[in-house]
């Protein structure tokens, strides 16, 4: 596929594909919210994770499968999302994901705990990342 902004030059599949990922998303997000247009064109990748996230889920557990799904399609990593943008917090269930220790039961929780099985929205006090709401290098 030739790209447009750049004369003789081809868009590669990757970069194809990060593209319908994000029209497909926009479109589900712009349902959701009944918005006509391109109202959310201009949300970043880890905003319109935040909003499928907790329009599905909550901001309770919730599959880890579904979770890596939803941030393959929004551009962003499910490590980023726990890591760097501090905005998920894996575990098993219950309480377990904000670090309070519940490893007195032995067996299948202890283990989904380990397992990561589950993840959740970090509610904003949670949130402890040093450049949280700090520009980034590509802005």
């Amino acid at each position: 596929m030739k790209r447009t902004d750049a004369p003789g030059s081809v868009l590669t599949v990757a970069e194809f594909l990060r593209h319908v990922r994000r029209m497909v998303v926009a479109f589900v997000v712009n349902r959701l919210f009944a918005v006509q247009g391109e109202a959310t064109a201009t949300l970043d990748d880890p905003t319109t994770y935040y909003l499928l996230h907790r329009n599905d889920f909550g901001l309770g557990d919730a599959p880890a499968g579904a979770c890596i799904l939803y941030a393959l399609f929004c551009n962003v990593s499910d490590a980023e999302l726990a890591g760097r943008l501090d905005l998920l917090a894996r575990g098993g269930g219950g309480g377990a994901l904000y670090g309070r220790r519940r490893r007195r039961h032995r067996g299948r929780r202890a283990r989904n705990h380990r397992s990561g099985s589950k993840t959740r929205l970090k509610p904003w006090h949670r949130r402890t990342a040093k450049a949280l709401g700090e520009p980034t290098n590509d802005g």
